[in-house]
């Protein structure tokens, strides 16, 4: 066993009979080395206790390697899937960086009795704002003052941003339906809540789509708003007249205990495209529009390390794209 109190990476490089600089890039992720280097000198740097100090490191480049994910303490406009933050972990890794999570309460930030510590200390050289709309009062100007380099995650805005192109999401998924020949087409969505003040652009963003596709095909969109609380059977009736449905944010489980009642199956008496975060193949003849969380986590990844490296003040907001997924009963839909 290795009895020295203070193990450097020189003694890893001695080890191994590496320079300085070939270890230190293998540590750290980097360089293109064998599998069996990679191996070696990790096992060296094991065996002989050697961990660096990231905080010394730290105070001598002025960098800490280190990105901060700034989240709310309640799911309300700050959902936080955990396709994000493999995302976004991901793309840290693949740029050698590492991840500190920072949960942020509301109330303590709106009193002023709280300020993050990695905006007061040397802790992260930028952060990704997990903020999709209606961001707790003051935030904005706290980064802004502390001027630490910054991305929004999923919040639809000019600059400093990545979100999805939610429009494009009700549109594609409209077109699917329009181009089976399917003329009766309706958008199907939830009332909001009643105490809901401030909505996620996606709500609207996913119905304009669709009523785009609908009007350049000639035909007038019909939106059905579904009350959360009301019957199947009253979701039923509602959903009868018509062949295809646009599924936005509603109860896709719902939706299709409601289609039962009617003796109605997806696929076969009528055609679903839900708009969603994961692929609904395991409900046979279900399409869906993904708009993929590990996609935008590592974009946003991406979108920030532009900014440290060209030290931009602030960088045009980026969109990231749907994509569709087809049932696992394609055979259904070939109508």
């Amino acid at each position: 066993m290795n009895m020295k109190t203070h193990v450097t990476l020189k003694d890893v490089a001695t080890e191994v009979g590496l320079t300085t600089m070939s270890v230190s890039q293998i540590l750290r992720g980097r360089g293109r080395f064998a599998l069996e280097t990679r191996k070696r000198v990790f096992a060296a740097a094991a065996r002989l206790g050697y961990r660096p100090n990231s905080q010394a490191r730290a105070v001598r480049s002025g960098k800490t390697n280190m990105i901060a994910f700034l989240f709310g303490a309640r799911s309300e406009g700050s959902h936080l899937d955990k396709r994000t933050l493999m995302g976004v972990e991901h793309g840290l890794r693949d740029s050698g960086w590492n991840l500190l999570l920072t949960m942020c309460d509301p109330q303590e930030l709106r009193s002023g009795a709280y300020i993050p510590r990695f905006l007061t200390e040397i802790l992260a050289d930028g952060v990704l704002i997990n903020y999709h709309f209606d961001p707790p009062e003051g935030v904005e100007t706290l980064i802004r003052d502390h001027r630490l380099p910054s991305v929004w995650l999923n919040r639809k805005t000019g600059w400093d941003a990545v979100y999805f192109d939610d429009f494009a999401a009700g549109r594609m998924a409209a077109e699917r339906l329009l181009r089976r020949g399917l003329r009766s087409v309706s958008y199907v969505e939830h009332v909001p809540p009643t105490e809901q003040t401030t909505v996620h652009y996606s709500v609207a963003d996913r119905r304009a789509g669709y009523s785009a596709a609908m009007q350049a095909a000639g035909l007038a969109p019909e939106v059905i708003r579904l009350e959360r609380e009301e019957d199947v059977h009253v979701w039923g009736e509602r959903l009868a007249p018509y062949e295809g449905l646009v599924l936005g944010r509603v109860s896709l489980e719902k939706v299709l205990v409601a289609l039962a009642w009617q003796h109605r199956l997806p696929g076969r008496d009528v055609m679903l495209v839900t708009i969603g975060h994961e692929p609904m193949t395991r409900f046979p003849g279900v399409e869906t529009v993904m708009l993929d969380w590990s996609i935008l986590g590592r974009q946003a990844v991406q979108l920030l390390m532009r900014k440290l490296k060209e030290g931009e003040a602030r960088v045009a907001a980026e969109v990231v794209a749907p994509v569709t997924i087809p049932s696992n009963e394609t055979e259904m839909n070939q109508r």
